[in-house]
Formats: structure tokens, C-alpha cells, sequence
């Protein structure tokens, strides 16, 4: 991923000076970029641990009643008798979360990060870039998880919109432009009540911050959202 994100500089220079649309090499390049902050973003280790959350009772209801349990507790516990079924629950449920901690003090989630830059590399192989700029006076802010899908469900994979299902995966590469995958090549300029909307979007899609250039003026706008209470399950 180092070496992709080194290509940086070169696909920004290319967006600014409006060549990166007849450049195959450089098109991949900035695909790639997306990509990487789609998979790393920490709104995917948040649809990880809600997945594992919504797996683990019933996954410990399973075990309790498994004839290894007794076993276990009196190992555990100095040689007690569990009491009843809670006994049984209280050693599956030290067991599971045992397992949980090594798991994510292990590669898993290294790995799991690189499966799902694969899953978003292939994805977005060779779909059309949209290039969107932003009219004078207009500027675009950037949350901590700056990739993002859309569609009529919601903003991201937390807002009932998957990669895969998305109407657009966008993503700001700067103040003043923004990248989507449409049905092809293009470079425009975005109406102003767009800029708001996808403003708009990357607060709902934040993890915990926001950030925009000193000179776009967005602290009020920022705070407007906020107050609507048009947010995702994200923190401020």
C-alpha cells in the first residue's frame, strides 16, 4: 500500500493540470488510491466488530451446552462445579473473548485489510473516472473516511449501501475536486447545492473528525449538520 500511496503526488498533479483522463497508467494509479482507503478505512473494522458482535451470544449459547464446558470451568475455576446454565455461559463466554483479543492482537486483521483492497482493486478496475470540480467560492471538506458508496439506502456500508450495491464510490483528492466511478470519462463542475450534499456526506460517513482548508469557511456548516442530527451511527 506504500507504494501506491507514493504514487500520490503524481496522480494529484495530474488531476490539476487536467491530463489524468487520457492517461491509463495514471487513471489505474488513482483507482488503486481509492481502493486503499476504501478497505482501511475504520468504517470496516466497525462493520467487523458489529458482524462479530451479532455473532457472539448465539455462538455462546451453542458452546455452553457442548460436554467439554464443565470441564473447562473446573480448570479454570479451582476445580468448582458450574451453577447451572449461567456457570456453563460464564466460562464460553471468558473462552470466546479470549479468542477475540488473540485475534485482533494478531495478522487477522492485517490480512483481513488486504483481502478487502483486492475485493475493491477489482471493483474498480477500469471504471470510468468522473472528475467533479467545485465553482469559485465553493470548497470541499474530508472526513477520516473519505471513501465512501452511495446509494438510495444510505452512505456506506453502515448506511445500508455496500460497495458493490453502490449508485457512485467518490472520494475528495483535494479543497476543490472530487473522483467517482460513473459510466465514463468526465471532468465538470459540480452545482453548489451538490457541494453541500457530498459536504453533507462526509460528515454523516465520519468516524470521529472532519477537516477542511482554514479559507473554506466550513465551522458553521459543519455545525448545521451536526445539530440535524443528520448523522450515521459514526461519533462527532
Amino acid at each position: 500500500m506504500g507504494r501506491i500511496e507514493s504514487k500520490a503526488p503524481m496522480v494529484f498533479r495530474a488531476i490539476d493540470d487536467g491530463t489524468i483522463l487520457g492517461d491509463a497508467a495514471v487513471l489505474e494509479a488513482l483507482r488503486d488510491l481509492v481502493a486503499v482507503h476504501l478497505a482501511r478505512s475504520t468504517v470496516v473494522y466497525r462493520v467487523h466488530r458489529r458482524g462479530v458482535g451479532e455473532a457472539r451470544l448465539p455462538l455462546i449459547e451453542n458452546l455452553a451446552e457442548r460436554p467439554w464446558v464443565e470441564r473447562s470451568f473446573r480448570e479454570r475455576h479451582h476445580g468448582l462445579v458450574p451453577a447451572g446454565p449461567e456457570g456453563r455461559r460464564l466460562v464460553v463466554r471468558e473462552l470466546v473473548d479470549e479468542q477475540l483479543g488473540v485475534l485482533d492482537g494478531s495478522s487477522f486483521e492485517a490480512d483481513r485489510i488486504l483481502d478487502l483492497f483486492d475485493q475493491a482493486r477489482r471493483l474498480l478496475s477500469g471504471k470510468p473516472v468522473e472528475l467533479f470540480r467545485t465553482p469559485d467560492g465553493q470548497q470541499l471538506l474530508i472526513s477520516d473516511c473519505p471513501a465512501q458508496s452511495t446509494g438510495p439506502a444510505g452512505i456506506g456500508p453502515l448506511g445500508g449501501t455496500p460497495w458493490d450495491k453502490a449508485a457512485s464510490i467518490f472520494m475528495p483528492v483535494g479543497p476543490r475536486t472530487l473522483v467517482a466511478f460513473g459510466p465514463e470519462n468526465s471532468d465538470e463542475v459540480l452545482p453548489i447545492e451538490a457541494v453541500e450534499k457530498l459536504n453533507s456526506w462526509q460528515i454523516t460517513a465520519a468516524d470521529r473528525s472532519v477537516a477542511w482548508h482554514p479559507s473554506a469557511g466550513l465551522h458553521a456548516f459543519v455545525d448545521a449538520v451536526l445539530d440535524s442530527g443528520a448523522r450515521s451511527e459514526a461519533s462527532a
